[in-house]
């Protein structure tokens, strides 16, 4: 006995449409997975930028906090020098 296989044509052009979709489908899913990925990328950035600005304006605002009480500071031990200095030239005299 002998079997005899044929393919039907109609079977074979629906399983060629079926992997024509399911490759169609995967291209759209990757394409759709990278499109969230660099989104993803783009919005790290976008953060990190916003961290980096918050913490450069914090540092500047304590440097220039830090600034104008060595200034103060300077003024105020000049004055004193210059008041204890006065005080003695007033003594001497």
């Amino acid at each position: 006995m002998t079997d005899v296989y044929t393919e039907d044509a109609d079977d074979y052009e629906t399983r060629l449409s079926a992997l024509e979709r399911l490759r169609a489908e995967l291209a759209r899913l990757a394409s759709e997975l990278e499109r969230r990925v660099q989104a993803s990328a783009s919005d790290v950035m976008d953060e990190t930028r916003f961290l980096a600005r918050k913490a450069q304006h914090r540092i500047n605002t304590q440097l220039g906090t830090s600034a104008l009480v060595a200034i103060g500071a300077g003024l105020a031990l000049g004055l004193l020098a210059a008041a204890l200095f006065a005080h003695r030239t007033g003594r001497e005299r």
